[in-house]
């Protein structure tokens, strides 16, 4: 909400990237990133792609979050009318368990 108060009159398109922005910024202040936790994380065949341009073929996934007990949660906030793709769901899905799985922490990742 603040975002949207601080920023009146921006376009769907435009204040949903001030959103992303904004959440990334304060999941990047958590002791946990990195370890328990990673924002806007690319990955490409679960291993991690720390690079802006991202290769074909590579998911970013917004919060990626390692709840312990072979939990691994995938966040993907939509604003507006956003939606996700079930085509989206299941790669970041698949992502996901390849990731966590290259932690040594096997598990069935959940999608939130």
């Amino acid at each position: 909400m603040r975002v949207r108060a601080a920023n009146p009159g921006l376009s769907a398109r435009e204040l949903g990237t001030l959103i992303h922005q904004d959440i990334a910024k304060e999941i990047r202040k958590w002791p946990e990133l990195g370890v328990g936790v990673w924002s806007e994380q690319g990955i490409l065949e679960g291993v991690r792609q720390d690079t802006a341009i991202l290769p074909q073929g590579a998911s970013r996934i917004d919060v990626l979050e390692d709840a312990g007990k072979g939990t691994v949660c995938v966040y993907d906030p939509k604003t507006g009318d956003g939606t996700m793709s079930r085509t989206q769901m299941m790669r970041y899905w698949q992502e996901a368990i390849l990731f966590a799985s290259s932690l040594n922490r096997v598990g069935c990742p959940l999608l939130v």
